[in-house]
This record gives C-alpha cells, structure tokens and sequence, in this order.
C-alpha cells in the first residue's frame, strides 16, 4: 500500500480535481499535518497515478492562463483504491496511519469488504489482548526495555478504546446503503 497513492485516489474518487485543489484538500483536512504526504510529493503521484493509468488528465484551457489539468480516476484507479483501503483496513502490524486512512476513504471498497476487514479487526483486538496479558504475566517482561512496556501498557489503554469505535463503526456501515460504497461488476472478485 502507497499511502500517498491512496490519498489521492481517495480524494479523486470523492471529486475530479486539479493538482492545487488536491494540495488545498489535503491541507484543510490536516492530511500533511503528521507527515502523512508531503506537499511536493503530490504532483509526483499524479504523474505516476497517470502512467499507471489509474488516473486520466484532461488539459482545460482558462482564458490566457497557462492549461491546468483536471484528473479523474480510471476503473483501474478504483480497483486500485479498493485494494490500497483494504490493505490500509488490515494493516495491523504498521502504525496506525495506514488504517486511519482506509476508514477516511471505506466508500473506495465494497460494503461487504469493509465489514469483514473491521471485524477481522476486531478478532485480532481481542487475540492481541490474550497475547498481551499472558505477556504481562511472565517473569520475564520485568527484563524488557522501558519503551517496549510503554508499548504493552499504551495498548491495554486505547484497545477498549479502539474495540468501541470500530464497533461504532460497523453500526454505521451497516446502516448505510450500499450504494455509497464501492460496486464490483458480475466476474470480478
């Protein structure tokens, strides 16, 4: 998963945009806040997105301003997100960035999808704490650095946390049409 691709594609996805308009979303909404994407990365992932052929330019002439380029995603830009929110939605290991933005763009994957991922998180969250606490409970984790127990108990505090959005979430989805979300055409997997 390229998150700077995901972005993106999230974004062309809610709207065709030009390259400045994708640098005003992403600074109104904070995306390049924590180092997410960096601004001049942008135009570089357009350019990629496009050779992929994720994306499609069309040059729009203003008046005697130079020509801007107004991207839109292609069906393989959308297949593209739909596997880029999925990665991001299963990413367990990496830092929470990754899930932070699949549930930013969840609509770029089916409805189906979605749920299953997020409660295959919620699967996982449960297991973790298993693993935690038999973790906790060896004579051993006295031993271990001071930032790996910070890690330990960081968890054991935002789980409870974690658990309830995500079943917030899932409420939310399920009660959302289907229409909003991602469609895949007959054959598709």
């Amino acid at each position: 998963m390229n998150k700077n691709e995901l972005i993106v594609l999230g974004l062309l996805n809610e709207k065709p945009a030009y390259g400045y308009q994708l640098k005003s979303t992403i600074h109104e909404r904070d995306i390049d806040r924590f180092g997410i994407i960096k601004q001049p990365s942008i135009y570089s992932t357009l350019n990629k997105l496009e050779k992929d052929g994720k994306i499609i330019g069309k040059k729009e002439q203003h008046g005697n301003m130079p020509p801007s380029t107004i991207y839109s995603l292609t069906d393989k830009g959308k297949k593209s997100l739909k596997q880029n929110v999925e990665e991001a939605l299963d990413s367990k290991k990496i830092p929470a960035n990754p899930a932070f933005l699949g549930i930013a763009f969840i609509t770029g994957t089916t409805k189906k999808r979605a749920l299953q991922i997020l409660r295959e998180g919620l699967n996982y969250i449960d297991e973790h704490s298993k693993f935690v606490v038999e973790k906790k409970s060896d004579p051993k984790f006295q031993e271990i650095p001071f930032n790996k127990k910070f890690l330990f108990d960081f968890a054991d505090d935002i789980r409870p946390i974690v658990k309830k959005r995500i079943q917030e979430l899932i409420k939310k989805i399920e009660s959302t049409d289907e229409s909003y979300f991602y469609h895949e055409d007959e054959g598709e997997e």
